[in-house]
């Protein structure tokens, strides 16, 4: 009887440390004062859809990264983190405060687009009240207004074609249209 109860606990007691070191890894990661590791990894655990422990090190690395180049990449990372946790109303906010702040990256034009698509998200019944269903629309005709093209009427197909509303994020349907967006 006790041999038998070993063999079923022992591989719940070997998951566990394995599961818990990864964690102190984490842990210790988080703690660490080696911003260019925290971003490597920050990207690796975007890269490996770990969002959470992403979002988190890249939140970590803005500060220090502030006033170079890299930052815009950082900022765009750490709201599409948000926007794949289906954080909404924050990935619209940041979204949208990435495309003020630079107009002239080239993820601007995904980030105007993504910042009308997260508040479509967001966007409830018609019954009820439709400040985000405004927000949306607002974002979705300043997308057109100021990106305009061929491309909008892909987006517009690939977004009309989704039988349900909350099907889930575009993700991979959307990378060859802003291929083709930034091929402009």
């Amino acid at each position: 009887m006790f041999k038998k109860s070993v063999k079923i606990v022992f591989p719940f007691l070997i998951m566990a440390l394995i599961f818990s070191s990864c964690s102190r890894d984490y842990d210790k990661l988080l703690k660490s004062d080696d911003f260019a590791l925290k971003l490597a990894k920050a990207y690796e655990y975007y890269e490996a859809e770990d969002y959470y422990k992403s979002q988190m090190l890249f939140e970590q690395a803005r500060p220090f990264y502030r006033g170079t180049k890299e930052l815009e990449k950082i900022y765009f990372y750490y709201t599409y983190a948000q926007f794949h946790q289906e954080k909404y109303i924050l990935s619209a906010y940041y979204f949208k405060d990435f495309s003020k702040n630079y107009p002239n990256s080239e993820y601007a034009e995904e980030s105007t687009y993504m910042a009308a698509y997260s508040s479509y998200m967001i966007s409830p019944n018609y019954k009820l009240e439709q400040t985000t269903t405004q927000n949306a629309v607002d974002g979705f005709q300043l997308f057109i207004n100021t990106h305009h093209g061929c491309c909008i009427i892909k987006l517009s197909a690939i977004i009309g074609s989704r039988k349900q509303r909350h099907q889930g994020p575009l993700g991979k349907e959307l990378i060859p249209v802003f291929n083709d967006l930034n091929g402009w």
